[in-house]
């Protein structure tokens, strides 16, 4: 009897240890383009993402195609090391790279299988806003190592940055992946759903409810902007999971800005994809108060949709709405944000972008050239 042929495919495998945040999103786009490629594709993931609903929402399309093995220890280079000496694939990927390129950059050379591609998701400052003089020492040194990794490691290292980005030659970047697939007879019906009334001004917060997105800052500078602007309605929309931390904090501020007139909706809970570009399509204006630098995906997202933004805090995001119509950038201070959640209602929805996707984002990591 003939032997069966090996499959001469390409192999590539995508690693993550981390169900939270994008992290998922940025594994479907990957795994989805490899696919398109005719690669073979495994899913090395901890035990933590394989048992997440993150997974079964954010996979489950390539779930059936994509092999999946799972991990006890996926956070080191020796580990992923192990994996790719197992697996043998000729493209190693780690979207979730900013500590695992630290710890390339004090380990020996990359030496296994194939190629490694490694994403640095807060590579654009690793500074944190009004952090601590030892917390800004500890991201020194993991600057250092990142820059140690770039030029030893073997390893093609990656920097994430904004779609709206507009690189430089040479520059290794991949740029934050955007898509909205959802109708409008979709979010007509979950407007009607949530209860946000088309008659009102929409603010929106969107996406995991955390420390760095500054809730209570956003709706104590609402109530301060609402007061200004009455009679005329507004609204806030607070739509994703509401993290334990700053949950006391942002349910005191939400029932301070409705006793104060304004409409409140809060979907506290995880949402699916539709769910989230419907969200933002719904929005008269997205609000994006960060106190960590790197790019959001909200800010492209409201691009596509033709929704305004009133942004504050990180440079990044300085940078992106500067290149927005309709659009504003402010620092994280209450009056500031006030005055231009005022400014912002009073500009015209801008047209919607359709220059931005997912191409480049997966050719930057699945191809060194």
């Amino acid at each position: 009897m003939a032997r069966e042929r090996p499959d001469e495919r390409d192999h590539v495998v995508i690693v993550e240890d981390n169900p939270s945040g994008h992290r998922l999103v940025y594994v479907r786009y990957l795994a989805e383009a490899a696919l398109g490629e005719n690669a073979r594709v495994t899913l090395a993931v901890s035990r933590a993402v394989s048992g997440s609903s993150e997974f079964a929402l954010q996979l489950g399309a390539v779930h059936d195609r994509v092999a999946i093995s799972v991990e006890d220890h996926l956070t080191s280079p020796g580990h992923v090391r192990a994996v790719a000496r197992r697996l043998k694939p000729s493209r190693t990927i780690v979207p979730d790279g900013d500590v695992f390129a630290a710890r390339l950059g004090v380990a020996r050379r990359w030496a296994a299988p194939g190629t490694l591609a490694v994403l640095l998701m807060r590579d654009a400052g690793q500074q944190l806003i009004g952090v601590s003089c030892r917390r800004q020492w500890r991201l020194a040194v993991k600057r250092w190592a990142i820059g140690r990794a770039r030029r030893r490691s073997g390893a093609s290292i990656v920097a994430l940055r904004s779609a709206l980005y507009r690189a430089s030659p040479g520059e290794r970047i991949a740029l934050d992946p955007v898509e909205v697939l959802v109708s409008p007879a979709d979010v007509t019906t979950l407007r009607a759903a949530w209860g946000v009334d088309p008659g009102v001004f929409w603010f929106s917060v969107i996406g995991a409810i955390t420390a760095r997105k500054n809730l209570a800052l956003v709706a104590n500078a609402l109530a301060v902007a609402a007061a200004r602007l009455r009679p005329q309605p507004v609204g806030l929309l607070v739509a994703g999971p509401c993290h334990e931390s700053v949950r006391v904090e942002a349910r005191s501020a939400l029932g301070r800005l409705a006793a104060s007139g304004v409409l409140v909706v809060q979907i506290d809970r995880l949402l699916d994809n539709d769910e989230v570009d419907a969200a933002v399509a719904m929005s008269d204006c997205v609000v994006v108060a960060h106190s960590n630098e790197g790019p959001s995906s909200f800010v492209a997202k409201s691009a596509v949709c033709g929704v305004r933004v009133a942004a504050a805090g990180a440079a990044t995001l300085r940078d992106d709405v500067a290149q927005l119509e309709s659009s504003r950038w402010c620092s994280l201070d209450l009056d500031a944000l006030a005055a231009e959640l005022v400014e912002v209602m009073s500009l015209p929805a801008p047209a919607p972008r359709t220059d931005l996707g997912a191409v480049q984002f997966c050719a930057a990591l699945l191809h060194d050239s």
